[in-house]
This record gives structure tokens, C-alpha cells and sequence, in this order.
């Protein structure tokens, strides 16, 4: 849509938004068990995914000024895209089966892009013009085995958390266009925090593994500007991308086991996988100048910060009628190629997390 705005002291605020409903959570599942068959898959289940109007569970968040818009304002111009979203599921059983495939399983899932917007052959005049795109992602899953069946061939007690998010804002092509302002804010802010609890202090007396927490986070920020020609006297370009996964609340433990494996896997597993892809991106052909004193310049920044912070205990009680007394706590950051049931104590970051600044063929 092509937009014009002759305005001498005028706003302009082009704004997406997805909020955290009233109930404080965008999804959340609480599910129980008192009993279970003699033979049965899970005494449990609980799976929060938060998803759209149209019961997708991919979610798109974006604001955008169209192509070819013509903004001429000595006011403020700003193109938001905000997100932020809450899941939660927590499952539990009193008593499972004799003989169980899988016990308790808990998942807490979310995934979507948020993306703030400048087309392309824009015209734009104003005192400042901020691009922002914000993300904030949050997962929690417990998993609270019962009495457990004689013999379990998956963990008795399993959480697990997946994020995976993109966060953009960018600046398309100039064309015939340009923009002049006096302040130039593009930026981009992604922040995933999750957490798993697992316990299995009352599960299988011989067991694959007793209890086992899973963390996966897929966090992508970007900012571009492609081929632009800009005019400002300060020049603010960012990237964050920052993942946290806190102590749980009280001390608790993300992973307490009371049984052990009669097959050679540890009886408590706890892992964890922080994947970031963080970028600031100047296309060729991008002629962007910075406005006044030269002996005074106003603020030129592009920086990108890059930051995880998580924290992961486990506990092992006691082992199983065969016991593998062994309890593992895995937090890797890096990119590897292993997903979901293939991460395991051989998990490796194959590749460090990327930050990177690229300038190609531009004129600054």
C-alpha cells in the first residue's frame, strides 16, 4: 500500500502486535492421571503449542510500510512489530501401567516470525524513523511420573520445551526513493527463555531411563538494509539475541530421578541446546551518509550482542533393580544437526553460534 503523508508536525506509527492474553498464558495444559490401563501408552499427555486464528502453529507478527510509500513529516516515524507469548504444559500420574511404552510425556512448544518492515522505492522525510522488530518467547514443561510400571522402555518422566523464532527488521531497496532524517534507529530484539522439570522419584522399578528434561531453542535475529539511500546524523542499527533458562523456583531440580536403566543409559538425563543465528546485514549498493559537524558527529552504531544464560541441576536418588547410577547435564551452545529423540550424550555443538556484520559493496 502506497501511503502519503504531507503532515508538518505529524506521527506515524504503523504497529503489530501479539500479547499475552489475560490469563497470562498464550497456551497451557494440565493434565492428570489416577490410574492406567494394564497395558497402555502414556498415563499422561500434555502438549501446549501456541498457534494463530487459523489453528496454525506457525505465527506471523509484522508491520510493514508499503512499497513506493511517500512520507514527508517533521514529526516521528515508527514501524513496530511486537510478540510476545507465554506456553506452559505440565502433566502427572499417580499410577501408570504394568507394562507402559512411555509414561508422562510434557511438551511446551511455540514457533513464528516477527518482522518490521520498510519496502521498497520508499520516500521518507522526518525528524526520526525507528524500525523495530521485539520477540519475546517463553516455554515451560513439567512432567511429574506416578507409581511407574514394572518395566518402562521410555523415560518415565519426560518434559521438553522447543523455540524456535525469527526476528527481522529491515530496510528494503531504495529505488527512486530515499529517506532523510535527523535519527535512524533499525533494530531487531529477539529473547527465548525456557525451562523443563522432570521427576520420576516414585516411576519404574526397571527402566530405560528414569526421568529426562529436553530444551531445544532455534533463535534467528536480523537486521538488513538492502540497497538504501540514506541520509541521517545518527545512525543506530542493533541486534540481540539473548536466551535465558533461570534456576527453578524454590531449587528445585530440572531433572530427579528415583529409578535407573536396566539398559546402559543414565537414569536422569537433562539436556539442553541453544542454537543462535544473529546478523546485521549492508547490501551492495547501499549509500548511506551520516549529517553534521564532523568535529561533533552524532552517534554511528552498529553492534550486535549475542548472550545465553542458563543454569541446569540434576538429582539421582536412588538406581533401579539394575541400576546405571548415573545422572548427565548437557547445555550446549552451538549449531548442531541432531533434533528432538537424537540428542543425546553424544551431542556435540558442531558449530559455534554465528554474530556476524556484513557490509557488502556500500558507500558509508
Amino acid at each position: 500500500v502506497a501511503t502519503l503523508v504531507d503532515d508538518p508536525g505529524g506521527n506515524l506509527s504503523i504497529i503489530a502486535m501479539q500479547k499475552i492474553p489475560s490469563s497470562k498464558y498464550s497456551a497451557k495444559v494440565h493434565t492428570s492421571a489416577s490410574g492406567g490401563a494394564l497395558i497402555g501408552v502414556n498415563a499422561t499427555k500434555s502438549i501446549a503449542q501456541k498457534k494463530d486464528a487459523y489453528d496454525n502453529v506457525d505465527r506471523y507478527v509484522k508491520a510493514t510500510l508499503g512499497d513506493n510509500s511517500n512520507i514527508d513529516t517533521s514529526g516521528e516515524v515508527l514501524i513496530n512489530a511486537k510478540t510476545n507469548s507465554m506456553q506452559s504444559a505440565y502433566s502427572t500420574g499417580k499410577y501408570a501401567g504394568i507394562i507402559s511404552v512411555g509414561h508422562n510425556p510434557s511438551e511446551a512448544t511455540a514457533k513464528g516470525e516477527t518482522t518490521a518492515n520498510i519496502g521498497t522505492g520508499v520516500s521518507l522525510v522526518a525528524r526520526k524513523l525507528s524500525v523495530k522488530a521485539t520477540s519475546k518467547e517463553e516455554n515451560f514443561a513439567e512432567s511429574f511420573a506416578g507409581s511407574g510400571g514394572i518395566i518402562s522402555i521410555q523415560a518415565a518422566s519426560h518434559a521438553e520445551t522447543d523455540l524456535e523464532t525469527d526476528t527481522t527488521a529491515s530496510i528494503n531497496n531504495s529505488g527512486d526513493g530515499s529517506i532523510r532524517v535527523d535519527v535512524l534507529n533499525v533494530s531487531a530484539k529477539g529473547v527465548t527463555e525456557f525451562n523443563a522439570r522432570a521427576d520420576s522419584i516414585n516411576a519404574a522399578v526397571v527402566g530405560y531411563g528414569g526421568a529426562k528434561s529436553l530444551n531445544e531453542v532455534d533463535a534467528d535475529v536480523d537486521v538488513s538494509c538492502g540497497a538504501v539511500d540514506i541520509e541521517a546524523g545518527e545512525i543506530i542499527v542493533r541486534a540481540v539475541n539473548e536466551s535465558n533458562k533461570p534456576k527453578l523456583k524454590d531449587n528445585a531440580y530440572n531433572v530427579k530421578s528415583g529409578s535407573g536403566g536396566l539398559i546402559d543409559v543414565p537414569a536422569g538425563r537433562s539436556f539442553s541446546i541453544v542454537e543462535h543465528d544473529t546478523d546485521i546485514t549492508i547490501g551492495d549498493n547501499a549509500e548511506i551518509t551520516q549529517l553534521g559537524d564532523p568535529w561533533e558527529p552524532g552517534e554511528f552504531n552498529l553492534e550486535i550482542v549475542d548472550d545465553v544464560d542458563a543454569f541446569d541441576q540434576v538429582k539421582l536418588d536412588s538406581g533401579g533393580l539394575i541400576p546405571v547410577t548415573k545422572a548427565v547435564s548437557y547445555i550446549i551452545v552451538g549449531q548442531t544437526d541432531d533434533e528432538g529423540s537424537d540428542i543425546d550424550e553424544d551431542t556435540e555443538g558442531d558449530d559455534p553460534n554465528r554474530s556476524t556484520i556484513t557490509i557488502g559493496d556500500a558507500t558509508i
